[in-house]
């Protein structure tokens, strides 16, 4: 389930380009 969500999350991160600074702050906060 987890993984699932991770590429899902991937996934829109690489779809929301102009987001990536968002999306790395969002990856960071899951990581905690």
């Amino acid at each position: 389930m987890f993984l699932s969500i991770k590429v899902i999350h991937n996934y829109l991160c690489h779809f929301l380009s102009k987001s990536s600074m968002i999306c790395f702050a969002a990856f960071l906060c899951s990581l905690k």
